[in-house]
């Protein structure tokens, strides 16, 4: 899907899935800011939360299993840590509204 048509869709569609990931240093227990990104939309809620929560449950199977990474499960996403527990990387997923940016700069 090219980014104008996602864009497009996103504006249409009722609800949109968001995907924000901070690094997290595991010494000082400080976690970024996320950098949000989109993942796709939907026209209701019912199938966005069904695919976030497909989200998590793969992306923590794929870096437990497949990559050898420590994870935490969180309530809207996963924590994903480094095999030497020094750092990793904190993914969050949340369905919002169409039209409604999860990002600072849209906040103002």
């Amino acid at each position: 899907m090219t980014g104008q048509w996602r864009a497009t869709r996103v504006l249409l569609c009722g609800w949109v899935l968001w995907s924000g990931v901070a690094t997290v240093e595991k010494s000082t227990s400080d976690v970024g800011k996320p950098d949000w990104s989109i993942v796709t939309a939907f026209d209701d809620k019912k199938d966005c939360d069904s695919r976030l929560r497909e989200r998590i449950a793969s992306l923590a199977e794929r870096a437990s299993k497949k990559l050898g990474y420590s994870t935490a499960a969180l309530g809207d996403g996963v924590e994903v840590i480094e095999p030497d527990g020094s750092h990793g990387q904190r993914w969050t997923f949340i369905c919002l509204p169409g039209g409604t940016d999860p990002r600072p700069r849209f906040r103002e």
